[in-house]
C-alpha cells in the first residue's frame, strides 16, 4: 500500500472504531437522560429534554452509518458483499486480494 492508501485505511478504521463507541455512549447518556428528566416542572425538566434530544440525534447518526455499512451485505451479490463490508469498516485487504490490483487508480 502506498502511504495515501494506509492513511485513509487507518482513518476509516478509527471512524469505524468511534461510531460503535460513540454509540455505546449515547446510549448511556440516553438512558441517564431519561432518568434526568422528571414530570415536575423543576429545575431539570428542560436540561433532562434537551439531552435526551441530543442523545436521540447522535444515536441516530451512529446507527445510519452502522446500518449503512451492514446493508451492503443485502444489496450487493453474495459472492463479494463480505469483502466490501470489510473494506468499508477498514479493512480492505480482502477485498484487494479477491478483485485485484495493488496499483492505485489514476
Amino acid at each position: 500500500m502506498y502511504g495515501g492508501q494506509k492513511l485513509s485505511v487507518i482513518l476509516v478504521i478509527v471512524y469505524f472504531v468511534l461510531s460503535c463507541v460513540q454509540f455505546v455512549l449515547d446510549m448511556i447518556v440516553f438512558f441517564y437522560a431519561l432518568v434526568y428528566v422528571k414530570n415536575d416542572f423543576d429545575e431539570n425538566s428542560y436540561p433532562g429534554a434537551l439531552i435526551l434530544a441530543l442523545s436521540s440525534v447522535f444515536m441516530s447518526l451512529d446507527l445510519y452509518y452502522i446500518i449503512w455499512v451492514l446493508s451492503f451485505k443485502f444489496k450487493m451479490p453474495s459472492d463479494y458483499s463480505t469483502e466490501i463490508i470489510t473494506a468499508l469498516m477498514g479493512f480492505p485487504i480482502k477485498m484487494k486480494k479477491r478483485f485485484g490490483s495493488s496499483e492505485p487508480v489514476s
